[in-house]
């Protein structure tokens, strides 16, 4: 303790190490609280939303697909950011519909996953099949979204979507 007293320094750190430890005992108390109820409730919640903006995305209903994101949502498209609403409105616009027929829909398979009572996420895979017969590379395309409890109901905060081409062999 005497060679503490000598250097403040490390004695300041050690005093600041132990107080961020202190606050943080609720915050792990807080996430144990969360009960399979709880959890299976919000996911619920996620998922009537997740059914509702993919819904107005099929059927090009963009004005409300950009109203399901948070004012201040990061959003990106392979890798670039999307800055604005009306950027995000103008891709949603392009994209060719009707979808492909159904002989040629993709596998789509959409994990959820809940963080706490206000924040879950959902990763979204889609399988294209390969744009020719003799190919045997498919396109994948990975899209997570993360959604918070705002004073609005569930918001989008963040999405980033990447298209790759994966080879079956």
């Amino acid at each position: 303790m005497k060679k503490l007293a000598k250097n403040p320094t490390i004695f300041f750190y050690l005093i600041l190490l132990f107080l961020t430890l202190l606050s943080s005992i609720p915050a792990l108390g807080q996430t144990q609280t969360l009960t399979n109820e709880v959890k299976d409730a919000v996911r619920a919640e996620i998922e009537e939303q997740h059914k509702q903006e993919q819904k107005a995305f099929i059927e090009g209903e963009c004005d409300t697909v950009v109203s399901f994101y948070s004012d201040e949502a990061t959003r990106y498209l392979n890798g670039r950011p999307v800055t604005s609403r009306e950027e995000s409105r103008e891709f949603c616009n392009k994209i060719p519909r009707p979808f492909s027929p159904k002989s040629a829909r993709p596998k789509i398979s959409d994990s959820y996953y809940v963080l706490s009572e206000n924040v879950a996420y959902v990763v979204r895979t889609i399988d294209f099949e390969p744009a020719e017969d003799k190919s045997p590379a498919f396109k994948r395309e990975v899209v997570t979204k993360v959604w918070s409890r705002t004073n609005y109901g569930w918001k989008i905060v963040h999405f980033h979507s990447s298209v790759h081409s994966i080879s079956e062999e």
